[in-house]
């Protein structure tokens, strides 16, 4: 059987510089128009005490960013089924919101996907060593 979760790790070397920008990761709205039936446009932030829109023109907060949706086996617009991303796009995913342009990220165990997904968003692959549990030293 094979497992239904990966783990991705993502260290921060200075937790003051450490973001999490979804606004780069927003997907298509599902609904026309405002969320929420076009009521309670404004709503509290967890950050800051902000009021904030809960419609952004950008795309909707892309809420479970780990999951796809499936939305076309029925008429309405409602989840009809979901299932996991595959792991390129996950890092992808953690690249993009949480590093910029020119930026070097950190692989422990990348394969060749991954160090090309971390290059295609045009950051610098860093390759750590490590010992596996058998004292050998891996990339």
């Amino acid at each position: 059987m094979e497992s239904a979760y990966d783990e991705i790790l993502f260290f921060v070397k200075n937790k003051r510089e450490y973001r999490f920008e979804k606004d780069r990761i927003r997907v298509a709205h599902v609904y026309e128009g405002h969320e929420w039936g076009g009521e309670r446009r404004k709503g509290n932030s967890a950050y800051h005490d902000q009021k904030v829109s809960r419609y952004n023109e950008n795309g909707k907060d892309p809420g479970n960013v780990w999951l796809k949706e499936d939305r076309t086996q029925t008429d309405n617009q409602e989840i009809d089924e979901t299932g996991p991303i595959p792991l390129e796009e996950a890092v992808r995913r953690c690249v993009i919101v949480g590093s910029d342009e020119g930026e070097a990220v950190y692989v422990i165990n990348g394969g060749d996907s991954l160090v090309d997904t971390v290059t295609g968003e045009d950051r610098v692959v860093e390759k750590l060593a490590h010992t596996n549990l058998t004292g050998e030293v891996t990339n």
